[in-house]
């Protein structure tokens, strides 16, 4: 169905409500049978008081885990020349590795190895940050338990990529970046197109932002422990390119593409699955710091969007939702951001820490210049809204937060999942007590 004319307005008024009311920044582009139909920046590449510098067109956002379709097409590229097989196991280029022998290059396409996520890691915070050599990231990998046997569940681990990226260099015998260069970017005219280095260079690229207060530098994960699991920076137009050369067979041919296309689990083989009412797009998320990237192709009609962020203030999910929405036609409301009017001294009510037995967590709320915060254990902190009595939200990560005080705990909603947190001191209690009976 043609995207009506007033449609575009209606997209206009919905991107320019994120940004006036900083939501959101980043940039959206929706593309169809090689045309581009429509485009929006918003907000900033640089967010601080020094200097601010508007998103354009050429503005480099790292896109996280949409690298891991550029690093499976580079793959299947091997596969189809025959130096490489799907079901060959990785012992040949990780000896050292648990389960190598039985673990292939399909299971690691599709995150079904069974390896340990290292990003999962109770430390990882404490050195993402940190330079990495290929060895010293490698004694990480080896140092972490197996989650479970190969080939036996799904579960999704940027290990995965990162000992795909390694066999690639091994293959190649050569970087990363050269591989990037010469297999893709220079063949398909991708100039935005390559590895990510640190620090950001905001001539041209983007820095990642949380909202507190307002838009603050996120801290930078080091792209040396990244590789192809999430270090490809990018820009809109160069991802519209690669996925329409993609998705028309123009990089791996159609047999290929439809073995990259086959989920278990909703995912394939670096590609992932994503419904909107009776379609279904084709593609990968992303997020690496405060960046936020999504990547899809609509099979029925061939078309392209893609949205990059360096900075949400709102559920990421919920701006793709209203541009598909809007786009085909679908119901949609714009949003309002009318905050629900508090007295502050009633925010000391909700003080505390609070604790989850099930999951061992803590989450710390406090008051700050009149605005609650919270901060999970190991997390940053973040700022919630209130949004009625005893009620707060944090709109980035669509967490919902219900206060019961006289109870001294909190419901939180995220994802479909609802948690109780009770005070730490009562939580622990009631914990110690159950272990006491289960001992006897």
């Amino acid at each position: 169905m043609p995207v009506q004319a007033q449609n575009w307005a209606k997209m206009d008024s919905f991107l320019n409500l994120l940004t006036r009311e900083n939501k959101a920044m980043g940039s959206v582009r929706i593309n169809k049978h090689d045309s581009s139909l429509y485009t929006k920046n918003l907000g900033f590449m640089r967010a601080d008081n020094v200097l601010k510098m508007h998103i354009n067109n050429n503005s480099l956002f790292r896109i996280g885990s949409v690298s891991k379709v550029f690093t499976a097409t580079l793959i299947m590229q091997l596969v189809e020349q025959g130096k490489l097989h799907l079901d060959s196991s990785i012992y040949t280029y990780f000896k050292e590795l648990k389960y190598a022998q039985l673990i292939t290059i399909r299971q690691l396409l599709n995150h079904r190895s069974g390896i340990s996520n290292f990003t999962n890691e109770p430390d990882y915070t404490k050195w993402m940050a940190q330079a990495h050599t290929r060895e010293q990231l490698m004694q990480r990998i080896l140092a972490a338990d197996p989650s479970f046997a190969p080939n036996t569940q799904y579960e999704y681990s940027n290990t995965n990529y990162v000992l795909l990226s390694f066999i690639l260099m091994d293959v190649y015998g050569t970087s990363m970046d050269s591989i990037l260069q010469k297999q893709l970017c220079i063949p398909l005219g991708l100039h935005h197109t390559r590895m990510g280095s640190n620090p950001v260079n905001f001539a041209e690229e983007c820095g990642s932002y949380y909202f507190q207060d307002n838009w603050k530098l996120a801290p930078e994960t080091h792209m040396s422990i990244a590789y192809g699991a999430g270090a490809i920076l990018s820009n809109t137009a160069d991802l519209a390119q690669f996925w329409q050369a993609l998705f028309m067979g123009k990089i791996v041919k159609p047999a290929t593409l439809q073995l990259m296309k086959q989920m278990e689990d909703g995912y394939g083989l670096g590609l992932s699955s994503a419904p909107f009412y009776s379609f279904t797009s084709i593609g990968h998320n992303g997020a690496i710091d405060g960046f936020l990237s999504s990547a899809m192709f609509f099979e029925h009609d061939s078309t392209i969007l893609i949205y990059c962020s360096n900075g949400q203030n709102y559920p990421f999910n919920d701006v793709l939702i209203g541009i598909l929405s809007i786009y085909y036609n679908k119901p949609f409301t714009l949003p309002h951001f009318d905050d629900y009017a508090i007295n502050p001294s009633n925010l000391l009510k909700y003080k505390g820490t609070y604790y989850n037995s099930n999951i061992r967590m803590d989450i710390k709320i406090w008051v700050a210049n009149d605005h609650l915060y919270a901060r999970a254990t190991g997390q940053n902190a973040f700022e919630l809204r209130a949004v009625a009595e005893d009620k707060f939200a944090y709109d980035p990560a669509g967490i919902a937060i219900t206060f019961a005080p006289s109870k001294k705990q909190f419901t939180i909603k995220q994802n479909g999942q609802t948690i109780v947190f009770l005070d730490k001191k009562t939580a622990k209690s009631q914990e110690k007590a159950r272990r006491k009976k289960l001992k006897n």
